[in-house]
């Protein structure tokens, strides 16, 4: 069975490339004159009468089975008619009907069962077999056949008038055909599935046997409706297999023998009324077909055929297994959609899958072995089909998971090849065929486009079951019902008729809602259009808001402006102003002019400045306005944010929390960053309502971009994606433009990075629409790495994410021409493509390039990213997000297991408001009453009802920290915890805006040594580092550290921590430990320390973070490419390395060169443009060459010896 399934796995991915890729030749070649058939190398010289013997095998066919036979005592001809009914015995359910009908002819006249004589040309025989199956009720008849013709005719088909004489004409006119098959209909098309089922088993058959398979004399025996000589048709039997007819097609194929086809007689049928029906028949069809052709492709390889009919026998043999190719490609979309998610959504998506295929199965089977298997096969096929279906869901409900769902590489191109080659092809040559086909109304060819995608997957899914039939020798299936009860179906249609007789004047007064032309005096027109036509009070106005900031002395208040002018000489009444509730409003602050006829009023209102959402109406006669705004205001001044009025600067994280492997509650994500000391989170699309409020409650600033606005998602140089970018922006404003915590709103994010002509002019053009017809209160940016462009928006956001050392300290200078403010919104000292830098490097470099912009200017920065997660396809030819191991998998401050990185402590502390140091110097903290903690406030905004917890165990309030203020605060002894926790230091800041700073809080029991500095920071844990020109060290009982006078140490127990971390420059401190219970503290700085009138030198000196071999650190070399060659034992290498032409880059010089004679404290300056030879012995150099020079200027060299 193991290789049944191999074989048919292999076969069937291969067959949908062999069938497709002769649709486009069947399409073409429908229109073709029709070329004369082949002929073949048997002859049948029919000599004699023309009389057959039709046989009708039926089981409990009930009194449907007259009407089969009915239609072949009415056949036209003049022919000689011996029509056989095959039953098991007289326990048919037909049997009595049948004994009845034939009764009121004649008399029983035969030997074998019952024969009637119906009249001259026609006899009917009841033949009682013995046997249920349809292939031995047959085969125990065909040896006592005496006619020359033999026709098979199943008991639920109603043949045309004319079928047996044209069949008999055909086969006398064609010499080189053994039989010719009846064209095939159905009956009934009154509902979906009979269409489905029809078009099929009726109409694509109808196709491809006059497009194809009759002009090669390759038409397959369908069971039904096919005449045949019977001295040929006699030496072949009907085999076991569930499609007999396909088998013994084959077989007669196999043999050389033709079988033609009828295009204008044949039969109808009875199709499945229902879908348990129509899946049934599908399943049977998948399996019997699938079997029939494995077990004759030997015949058909080794047969006299021609080269193409053996190709048309492989095709059409093929036809089945074209699903497993589809369900393939369908597994990997959602098995790889599946494993973006958490496990408990993925858990969700498989019980989903197992209960539906539960019920279904239990539907389907009577027993529990049929059942087990259908539950485990309809399980595998729906499981990614359900993952697929949660993308839209995700979409339509608007949950935050949507947007971090990762795209395939080069997904545009996979997805549109398998919507092309699996939707769209077959749909091509569906639509074709029902144009030409003449027995559908053109209702129902509509009904079968529409339902298309259904009837699409519920055909491949009972292919697939009957596949899987196969590959186990399942020959199970469920009887095919023939009629179907349409009370409960015209219970339902009554049912929506009436909906829809209600819903018919709703939709037509909402569709007139939408398409009138606004009037100007309301923004709802069919209300201010009956409220003008009662009260003759319409009238027009222009308005607008604005808000103003009034600082005066200790308090603070917020300005909105109302501002209108309108037609005033039909007004009777005065303006009205409402609040939210509906409420009238005094005005006292207000001025009106009149000028003619037209009013001009200003009417203003103070509010406390907060974070508040408020509502105002005004109404006019019989016309009203509706102003949503908030009680915060963020402003520029002076080329720098002010928020309510204090300067503020941006720490920002972009939320990466809701991936596959990372996925945890969204609530405990913001609060994560919340706790940070984080004040704001971008979204690179419209946030959800679920984060709005989550981050809202939290006091988080959020800064949005419209959904698809990045990179090549938005195609704005296009003219229709041009306006529908506007319509996403329009809709963004409209939701969350009013909302308090509104930072600013984002227009996009580098959509300047497609290549396209004209793209720099279309983000202009968009920007300087939307500056002048959508600006309200609220800011305008574009995020992009290109910061040589002066976008006309109201400050600039620069993705700063993969940029070195030029960029950060040269180009970036060049934005303080603009005057304009500046953020990273992308910030991470993260390194994509060319190197994968180490956690303690990349922390590092976050510290660096946070400390520099704040230098430059910058009014802060967005870390990316809150945690790592699956790896996204920046750029199609380098990035595959199949491997999950790749450098921009490894953004995060955060594991996927939640569990922080050193960047994560390095951006606590960047991200802190509060300095913190203790101040117990020389003195044995254990011994006071009290820990001193002197606090100071970093930034140049003032930090309110400051408070400091610690769990439920300890509170105190601190109370206010204006910008550089400092303070103390006492823990008493007793009241610190027994374990490590962290303290809370809660506070507010401009004028409402809850942040919150957690720090490490040493224990009773101290175990492990401690940086205090910028927070507690426990050095031995992962993820400690030191950084910085002014910490304190603490080093508990039991653990003395070495010191020695003007020398350089490594202490004994940083080498036991197996740990290298960077420390930036030279950091000295002095220690002194007298005695093992006493536990000294000393400041620690750039200079030597003097301790017990002795001068104490520690220079701590911690191993690179690189872990292997020698290193050579470039760092802003300005080129693409460098050479190395050197000498090493007398023989020479040589590497050339591709560089990154303005970041660091390392280089593992391992095996090139003896890095024991390097000197890791020289540094070697070099020019670009020479090549540049260092003499590290008298016998060994290296030689650096140094290509295509894009930035020139010296560049600095550090050796580095790690081993």
């Amino acid at each position: 069975m193991f290789l049944k399934i191999i074989l048919v796995v292999i076969v069937g991915s291969l067959s949908s490339i062999f069938l497709y890729r002769h649709i486009g030749l069947i399409l073409l070649s429908s229109f073709k004159k029709k070329k004369k058939s082949v002929t073949s190398n048997h002859h049948y010289n029919h000599q004699g009468s023309n009389n057959c013997d039709i046989l009708i095998a039926s089981h409990n066919e009930g009194k449907h089975l007259i009407k089969v036979i009915e239609s072949i005592l009415q056949q036209k001809g003049g022919n000689q008619i011996h029509i056989r009914v095959l039953l098991k015995d007289r326990d048919d359910n037909s049997y009595i009907y049948l004994q009845s009908f034939l009764e009121q002819y004649s008399k029983t006249i035969g030997k074998l069962g019952d024969t009637y004589l119906i009249n001259n040309e026609y006899t009917v025989s009841i033949c009682l077999t013995g046997y249920t199956s349809k292939k031995d009720k047959i085969n125990s008849v065909l040896n006592s056949l005496k006619n020359h013709f033999i026709g098979f005719l199943d008991a639920d088909h109603i043949a045309h008038p004319h079928w047996i004489n044209e069949s008999i004409g055909f086969l006398n006119n064609n010499k080189a055909y053994i039989g010719v098959q009846g064209k095939r209909g159905a009956l009934s098309l009154g509902n979906i599935f009979q269409l489905w089922d029809s078009q099929e088993n009726h109409i694509l058959n109808e196709f491809y046997n006059n497009q194809i398979f009759s002009k090669k004399g390759l038409i397959f025996f369908t069971g039904t409706t096919a005449l045949f000589h019977s001295s040929l048709f006699k030496k072949y039997r009907f085999s076991g297999s569930i499609t007999e007819d396909t088998y013994l097609s084959y077989d007669i194929i196999s043999d050389g023998f033709k079988i033609g086809y009828l295009p204008d007689s044949g039969s109808n049928e009875f199709v499945s009324p229902d879908l348990i029906s129509y899946i049934a028949r599908r399943r049977r069809r998948s399996n019997g077909h699938t079997h029939s052709f494995f077990s004759h492709i030997k015949d058909i390889i080794f047969s006299q055929l021609s080269y193409m009919n053996k190709l048309q026998s492989i095709r059409h043999g093929l036809f089945y297994l074209m699903c497993i190719s589809a369900f393939i490609v369908i597994l990997g979309l959602g098995l790889y959609t599946m494993a973006q998610y958490s496990y408990h959504i993925q858990n969700i998506i498989i019980i989903t899958s197992i209960v539906i295929s539960t019920i279904w199965s239990l539907r389907y089977n009577h027993g529990i072995k049929h059942f087990l298997f259908d539950t485990i096969c309809s399980t595998l096929w729906i499981i990614p089909h359900i993952a697929l279906l949660t993308i839209p869901i995700l979409y339509l409900i608007n949950h935050d998971l949507y947007f971090y769902l990762i795209s395939l590489t080069y997904h545009q191109n996979i997805l549109g090849n398998i919507i092309l080659y699996l939707y769209f092809l077959p749909l091509l040559l569906y639509i074709y065929i029902w144009i030409k086909s003449k027995n559908l109304l053109l209702s129902q060819k509509f009904l079968l486009i529409l339902t298309y995608p259904l009837s699409l997957f519920f055909g491949l899914y009972a292919v697939f079951m009957g596949l899987c039939d196969y590959m186990i020798g399942n020959k199970n299936w469920k009887p095919i019902q023939r009629e179907f009860s349409y009370s409960r179906i015209k219970h339902i249609a009554h049912i929506i008729k009436k909906i829809l007789i209600i819903a018919l004047p709703i939709g037509i007064v909402g569709l007139i809602y939408y398409m009138i032309p606004y009037i100007s005096c309301s923004q709802n027109p069919i209300l201010s259009r009956i409220r003008g036509l009662i009260t003759n009070q319409s009238i027009e106005w222009e308005d607008r808001i604005s808000k103003t900031l009034i600082q005066s002395g200790s308090q603070d208040f917020l300005k909105i402006t109302y501002t209108g002018s309108y037609d005033g000489d039909n007004i009777k009444n005065n303006i009205i102003l409402r609040d939210k509730d509906n409420k009238s409003l005094p005005i006292d602050d207000s001025l009106f002019i009149k000028e003619g006829s037209t009013i001009h009023y200003t009417i203003s209102e103070y509010f406390n400045i907060g974070f508040q959402q408020e509502q105002r109406k005004i109404e006019i006669g019989s016309c009203e306005r509706t102003y949503n705004f908030s009680t915060s205001h963020l402003s520029i001044q002076s080329g720098n944010f002010l928020l309510n009025g204090e300067p503020f600067i941006v720490k920002g994280i972009v939320p990466s929390f809701s991936q596959g492997g990372v996925y945890i509650p969204i609530e405990q994500g913001y609060k994560q960053i919340r706790n940070l000391g984080a004040n704001l989170v971008r979204f690179y699309h419209q946030p959800t309502t679920e984060a709005l409020t989550i981050t809202n409650q939290l006091g988080l600033l959020f800064f949005p971009q419209p959904n698809n606005s990045t990179r090549d998602n938005a195609k704005i140089h296009q003219p229709y994606g041009y306006q529908i970018f506007l319509k996403r922006f329009k809709n963004l404003k409209e939701k969350i433009g009013h909302n308090p915590f509104l930072f600013s709103l984002n227009i996009g994010n580098e959509m300047d990075f497609l290549n396209k002509k004209n793209i720099i002019d279309s983000i202009m053009s968009l920007i300087n629409n939307i500056q002048k017809n959508y600006k309200a209160e609220y800011l305008i940016t574009y995020a992009s790495y290109k910061i040589i462009l002066d976008y006309p928006v109201d400050f600039l956001s620069i993705n700063m994410l993969d940029s070195g050392f030029i960029y950060r300290n040269d180009i970036i200078d060049l934005l303080q021409d603009t005057k304009k403010p500046f953020i990273a919104s992308e910030l991470g000292g993260f390194v994509a493509f060319y190197e994968n830098p180490p956690e303690a490097l990349r922390a590092y470099r976050i510290q660096q390039q946070r400390n520099m912009l704040l230098k430059k200017g910058a009014d802060g920065s967005i870390l990316f990213q809150s945690h790592d997660n699956r790896s996204q396809p920046l750029f199609n030819t380098l990035n595959n997000p199949l491997e999950p191991e790749q450098p921009d998998d490894k953004r995060g401050i955060r594991y996927r297991d939640n569990t922080p990185k050193l960047s994560y402590y390095i951006t606590k502390d960047i991200f802190s408001d509060i300095s913190i140091n203790i101040i117990n110097s020389k003195e044995n903290i254990f011994s006071g009453g009290n820990i001193i903690f002197l606090l100071s406030n970093k930034r140049p905004y003032t930090l309110e009802n400051i408070s400091f917890s610690i769990d439920n165990d300890y509170y105190q309030d601190i109370g206010t920290l204006k910008p550089g203020e400092k303070t103390i605060f006492l823990i008493p002894k007793k009241s610190l915890p027994s374990n490590n926790k962290d303290g809370m230091f809660s506070y507010t800041t401009h004028h409402g805006l809850p942040s919150q700073q957690t720090t490490t809080i040493p224990s009773k029991n101290h175990s492990e040594p401690y940086i205090i500095g910028e927070g507690w920071l426990p050095y031995g844990k992962k993820g400690g580092i030191i950084i910085g020109s002014n910490l304190r060290f603490f080093i508990p009982p039991h653990q003395g550290m070495i010191c020695s006078d003007k020398k350089d140490i490594l202490t004994g127990y940083y080498e036991l921590q197996n740990y290298s971390p960077l420390i930036t420059g030279e950091s000295y401190f002095a220690v002194n430990n007298d005695s093992i219970d006493n536990l000294q503290w000393l400041p620690l700085h750039s200079r030597n320390q003097s301790y017990n009138n002795k001068d104490l030198l520690l220079k701590v000196k911690f191993n690179s973070p690189i872990q292997s071999g020698d290193i050579l650190l470039f760092d802003n070399i300005g080129t693409e490419k460098i050479k190395i060659s050197t000498t090493l034992n007398n023989l020479l290498q040589s590497l050339s390395i591709q560089t990154h032409n303005y970041r660091e880059n390392i280089i593992d010089l391992s095996g090139y060169i003896d890095t024991n004679h390097i000197n890791d404290e020289l540094y070697f300056y070099i020019g670009i443009r020479n090549k540049s030879k260092f003499l590290l012995t008298e016998k060994e150099g290296i030689d650096i060459l140094l290509q295509n020079p894009i930035i020139f200027r010296p560049k600095q060299c550090e050796f580095l010896n790690i081993s």
